[in-house]
């Protein structure tokens, strides 16, 4: 998987945008200038206009022969030179034309420098940028480890950042954690010209485009398409229910990539899940084979196999163990402080470990594409989330529905944080309240599903689904991908909205059974969450967690493990990228007099 990154408005020496390249495993070309460098696996540069590209274009006949019709013609298999001779045919407006999962760099120099920044319609491949006010620098990267190793000074923890964290899972509306540091929206070109401020241009999403599926199209039309991508080889085999909502999507024969599920495999598919229009998948999915019966007996079978060698004490041969069985769990210590530094961003969903393990038996199985189930299973989950809401007649559904986002419940929230960070929230106000007022708002104008709908699909889903996806699956070298784009998987969630998950199935509760007494785990947890740590950020009651820690020994439940996963995660990200936090100030007491003060006059004296 190619991955981009750059600096724009000061000088920056290749070794260190090498080394910065080196952190996100990125091998390619760096191309810099007077003021500004970029590297990235796909570059290329001619006539003072340099580009480089994460991700694969749609190489489709109309743009090809645009460009020719323009004097421009490149190979159509060189992505980075199509995306190049775009912007010279159209400018900034050149990502009207380009079709795919792409994030994409351009610096001209051709007139007064300007950097030009572009997701595509869905934001598959992220992209992360940090504007410097101080040295009017711009850095960017696809991935964050590489733009953190970027930035001159340690990362900072944004002051609310750690609330929105247990709030609603992290920072929404294109902020991070990490303070200065933003997510360029999907379908969205920045330009930057020094001595200006960053312009964000948005466009409106032309839609997924739809191709014909495997063996239906002209052999002509087939080599043209063969640049679009490889196809998806695998299904990924995690757990939920998102495998079996992409088994329909897919509508060919897959078989099942990941570690051996112990007996939980994804949900049963509802009847009636088969996605619109199945007969036709976009090019980056499309898989030679059909039968969708073998398929399913063919996941059935291995996880059988799966669940018959856990129940015999040993692995399904062929089969990684799963992460969170015991017999794996000895290598968690080792495992989590990686999975924190490749992810970037603290990750308190511990399904984030299974579809990392998922992605690395892909990896070892030979594969190179899958379907990313994991980002699937973000959608079903926000599907059902909406459906709560809408059928929810109490006057306080709105703020009901964001605390269904929450990983950590507000109960245990408001006995977790330490007196200074609670008052501080206090008199800032919590990260719930700003959504609760925006969803209750704009349900006035419009339908309540609506709202929500646009906010899981433009919000929740970007941070939760494409970004995890684009950092686990990069980590391995294999691509995740869907069948379709997101608005499109979503109207095939229905038949899953009511779907109860099995209980025991879920990543929390074989957690929550590693958490237990003389358990291989809670050394490391008490490790990480000792008082010295605590005491050093100044966010959690370090009387609280020993609470919690003690519960959790004595009523072991799943959510109490999940809180206790999501602490963990935290300390190992702060621990992993040096975060320095700002230890939070109690505000101002305005104290009322006890006694009103006479007032002072002004006296004028005759002598």
């Amino acid at each position: 998987m190619s991955r981009i990154l750059g600096q724009f408005g000061t000088d920056i020496a290749p070794f260190v945008l090498r080394g910065a390249a080196d952190q996100a495993e990125a091998d390619g070309r760096v191309l810099r200038g007077g003021g500004w460098a970029l590297a990235g696996g796909r570059a290329s540069t001619a006539g003072g206009v340099s580009a480089v590209l994460a991700g694969r274009l749609d190489v489709r006949l109309p743009l090809l022969t645009r460009l020719e019709a323009r004097g421009r013609a490149v190979a159509e298999h060189d992505h980075a030179a199509l995306v190049r001779a775009a912007y010279e045919a159209d400018g900034p407006a050149f990502t009207e034309r380009l079709q795919g999962g792409y994030a994409v760099a351009l610096a001209d120099t051709r007139g007064a420098p300007l950097l030009v920044l572009a997701t595509d319609d869905t934001g598959s491949v992220p992209l992360y940028y940090h504007w410097d006010p101080v040295r009017r620098a711009l850095r960017f990267a696809t991935e964050l480890p590489a733009l953190i190793a970027l930035l001159p000074d340690r990362p900072s923890l944004a002051e609310p950042g750690f609330d929105a964290y247990l709030t609603v899972g992290g920072a929404l509306g294109g902020a991070t954690v990490i303070d200065g540091v933003r997510t360029l929206p999907p379908a969205t070109t920045a330009v930057y010209e020094r001595g200006r401020d960053l312009r964000l241009i948005r466009r409106s999403p032309a839609g997924t485009p739809q191709v014909p599926g495997p063996g239906r199209g002209t052999p002509g039309e087939r080599d043209r398409r063969r640049g679009a991508g490889p196809a998806a080889e695998a299904l990924l085999g995690t757990p939920d229910e998102g495998a079996a909502l992409l088994r329909d999507a897919a509508g060919t024969d897959l078989p099942c990539a990941g570690p051996a599920t112990d007996g939980t495999p994804g949900a049963p598919r509802p009847a009636g899940s088969r996605l619109p229009d199945a007969g036709s998948v976009p090019s980056g999915a499309q898989v030679p084979g059909a039968g969708r019966e073998s398929r399913e007996r063919r996941c059935a079978d291995r996880d059988r196999t799966a669940s018959g060698a856990s129940a015999a004490g040993a692995p399904a041969a062929g089969a990684d163990p799963h992460p969170l069985d015991r017999r794996a769990a000895r290598d968690l210590p080792r495992l989590l402080p990686a999975l924190a530094w490749r992810l970037g961003l603290p990750e308190a969903d511990p399904g984030a470990l299974v579809a990392y393990a998922a992605y690395g038996s892909a990896r070892r199985q030979g594969l190179g594409t899958v379907l990313a189930s994991d980002a699937a299973d973000v959608l079903v989950g926000g599907r059902r989330r909406v459906e709560l809401a809408v059928g929810d007649t109490s006057p306080d559904w709105a703020a009901r529905y964001v605390e269904s986002l929450a990983p950590v419940p507000a109960a245990h929230r408001a006995r977790l944080y330490s007196r200074d960070y609670a008052a501080y929230l206090a008199d800032r106000g919590d990260a719930a309240r700003e959504p609760v007022a925006r969803i209750g708002a704009e349900a006035d104008r419009r339908s309540r599903r609506a709202t929500l709908t646009a906010f899981e699909l433009d919000e929740v889903f970007p941070a939760r689904g494409p970004r995890r996806t684009a950092a686990l699956g990069g980590a391995h070298g294999v691509r995740g991908v869907l069948p379709g784009s997101a608005r499109r998987l979503w109207a095939a969630t229905e038949p899953f909205a009511s779907h109860v998950p099995v209980g025991g199935a879920g990543p929390a509760r074989a957690l929550s059974e590693l958490l237990v007494p003389g358990g291989v785990l809670m050394d490391f947890v008490r490790e990480t969450l000792s008082p010295s740590r605590l005491r050093a950020s100044g966010l959690l009651s370090r009387r609280s967690v020993e609470r919690l820690l003690g519960a959790q020994l004595t009523r072991p439940s799943e959510r109490l493990a999940g809180t206790v996963w999501a602490l963990v995660m935290f300390e190992l990200w702060r621990d992993e990228y040096a975060v320095t936090v700002r230890r939070p100030v109690r505000p101002a007491v305005r104290a009322k007099s006890p006694a009103d003060l006479p007032a002072l006059t002004r006296r004028t004296l005759t002598l």
